[in-house]
């Protein structure tokens, strides 16, 4: 499909995927505004659980796919903040560190992902300060019934388009538990960037000059390699998600400075094979400045060894900013190479047919709602 066809978006994105992602300055403040209203119990007790509320000793975030990236998101924004380590755990288990002083904040845009239910038991078996994010399901359910804090992600979208409502509680909620964030000025300098950017990413700019077309059109035919720094881990695998939904193509990341001393060497295969691929750097500008030095040698490599390569700036004043900038700019371009290939940027239908299946195979779920019985009876 020709981009400058604006008649044309339509035909192949049937449930408005553009608007969901044009939305996100909105989405950002109107998820702050809901998150603040959210009390925290001093304590919940109930059957065999009993959790007190308090300042934690350390922050899981457990969730899958769409509903576990803002906690990427938050541990690259407080990674030299924070006094107090934030791990992101996708799995149906919990690290041995979890206990009854641990934060454990559980998202599920749907509620009944099997992995983020399997993981929200056994903190409360381990009666640990627990929260729900989600829309719907027995995420809200059991939270409910508990008493926990719930904050209510709107419905009736894919996850990965309800960005915004999950990331920002997870701020909120450290916030009021004492572990202090800067959320709200942080959020401002958000909406304000996000703003500027829609206005220059939007399907009415030419490709000359929009940055997000420009990128689609320089990976499309290729398969994209996408570098950042470990702090921009969560823009990084954004895109990649991004790619791999909205697309529907392949793509695969890594992140300095760990590439520097292995991924590096990939780029030393044929030049039939090297020449398939393109290497999308994402730069904040606040990396330390070994990780600039190491950044432009690479740029030096990659461009020595004649393979396809483009770099793409942050915008925004805070780090906060500067992580969700380059996140808007990947999910416009994730969208504009899905209309190049003629693609519905929504479906993604083989993701249920492994989650059926492994459903139909296993008897989780029966033991998931055994389980929440055990402990609240």
């Amino acid at each position: 499909m020709d981009l400058g066809n604006l008649d044309m978006y339509g035909n192949f994105d049937k449930s408005d995927m553009l608007g969901l992602i044009m939305r996100l300055p909105e989405e950002l403040r109107s998820a702050y505004d809901e998150t603040v209203k959210i009390k925290i119990p001093k304590e919940v007790s109930k059957g065999r659980i009993h959790i007190k509320f308090k300042s934690p000793n350390n922050v899981v975030i457990t969730g899958m796919g769409g509903s576990a990236i803002g906690g990427d998101i938050l541990s690259g924004w407080l990674t030299d903040k924070s006094s107090i380590p934030i791990q992101i755990n996708r799995n149906y288990t919990l690290p041995a560190f979890v206990d009854e002083n641990s934060l454990v904040l559980a998202a599920s845009y749907s509620g009944n992902t099997v992995e983020t239910l399997s993981s929200f038991l056994e903190a409360l078996k381990r009666n640990s300060m627990t929260a729900a994010i989600t829309s719907n399901g027995r995420l809200f359910e059991y939270a409910k019934q508990l008493g926990l804090p719930i904050y209510s992600v709107p419905g009736g979208r894919p996850p990965r388009a309800a960005l915004a409502h999950l990331f920002v509680p997870f701020a909120v909620i450290l916030d009021k538990l004492g572990i202090e964030t800067n959320i709200e000025e942080d959020i401002n300098d958000c909406i304000i960037t996000l703003h500027k950017m829609r206005d220059e990413l939007k399907p009415e700019v030419t490709a000359q000059e929009n940055p997000a077309k420009s990128l689609a059109l320089a990976i499309n035919g290729l398969i994209p390699v996408i570098y950042a720094h470990d702090t921009y881990l969560a823009a990084a695998l954004r895109f990649k998600d991004q790619l791999s939904e909205n697309s529907k193509y392949p793509a695969k990341y890594a992140v300095f400075p760990e590439l520097a001393g292995n991924e590096i060497m990939c780029w030393n295969a044929d030049e039939k094979i090297v020449k398939k691929f393109v290497v999308v750097t994402m730069q904040g500008g606040d990396e330390p400045e070994e990780i600039k030095v190491g950044m432009e040698i690479a740029t030096e490599i990659i461009k020595d060894k004649g393979i396809n390569s483009q770099k793409i700036y942050s915008r925004g004043a805070c780090r906060l900013a500067k992580m969700f900038s380059l996140i808007y700019l990947g999910d416009f371009a994730s969208y504009y190479l899905a209309l190049l290939n003629d693609v519905d940027p929504t479906p993604i239908e083989l993701v249920p047919k492994i989650k059926v299946g492994i459903a139909s195979r296993t008897n989780t779920e029966e033991k998931i709602s055994q389980d929440f019985q055990s402990l609240v009876s």
